[in-house]
C-alpha cells in the first residue's frame, strides 16, 4: 500500500528534520531564514559558495554549526521574473528525486517568497503536489520496489502567505486523497 505523506505547517524551522531544503530565487533567499539563527549561518554559507546565484538548477549545501547537525540544501530556481507555477512543480520533482535517492523519511521545506506561492492557488497546488510527491501506481500490483517512503514535510511558508496555507492545506490533502484514489481505481 502507497503511504500518504503527511504535510504540516511550521511557524519556524526549530523542527527535528535532518535535511532543510530551501528552494532560492536569483540573489535571494527567503525572509523567513533570516529570523532562524542556526540556518541563517548555514544559508550564508552555502549561498556564499563561488559560482552560487540560485539560476535554475543550482545546488548548493551546507551543514549548520549548532548541535542538530542539519543539512541545509539550497535549490536554485531562477528569475523572480521567469518563475511561476510550473517552476514550483519542477521544484517538487526535483524534491523527490532528492529526497528518494537520500531514503529521506522527512525533511523541513523553504520556498522562495513569491507572488506564485501567495494566491489561495498557488498555496493548494504547491501542497497537493507535496502531498502527493510519494504516490506510486502501485497499490494493485503484486510486487513493489523496497524504498523509503516519504513520511512527513514540514513547510514553513512564504512571510506573507502563511494564512493562504493554512486555508488551503485541507483542500489540497483532501483533492491530494482523491488523485491517488482515481489513480489506484484506473491502475
Amino acid at each position: 500500500m502507497t503511504e500518504e505523506t503527511r504535510i504540516h505547517l511550521a511557524r519556524s524551522a526549530g523542527g527535528r528534520e535532518g535535511l532543510v531544503f530551501v528552494g532560492c530565487l536569483e540573489d535571494a533567499v527567503p525572509a523567513g531564514v533570516a529570523s532562524q539563527s542556526d540556518l541563517a549561518d548555514a544559508v550564508g554559507r552555502a549561498a556564499g559558495r563561488s559560482g552560487w546565484s540560485g539560476k535554475r538548477g543550482q545546488r548548493s549545501e551546507a551543514e549548520t554549526s549548532a548541535g542538530r547537525n542539519r543539512l541545509v540544501i539550497l535549490h536554485g530556481l531562477g528569475s523572480a521574473d521567469g518563475f511561476d507555477g510550473d517552476g514550483l512543480e519542477r521544484w517538487v520533482r526535483r524534491l523527490a528525486g532528492e529526497l528518494g535517492a537520500r531514503g529521506a523519511a522527512s525533511a523541513l521545506l523553504i520556498p522562495p517568497d513569491h507572488q506564485a506561492l501567495a494566491s489561495d492557488g498557488g498555496a493548494e497546488a504547491f501542497l497537493r503536489w507535496l502531498s502527493l510527491i510519494d504516490y506510486r501506481f502501485t497499490e494493485f500490483r503484486s510486487k513493489e520496489a523496497k524504498r523509503t517512503p516519504i513520511g512527513s514535510l514540514t513547510i514553513l511558508p512564504p512571510t506573507g502567505s502563511e494564512s493562504a496555507f493554512r486555508r488551503m492545506r485541507p483542500v489540497a490533502e483532501a483533492t491530494a486523497k482523491g488523485v491517488r484514489l482515481s489513480c489506484d481505481l484506473g491502475n
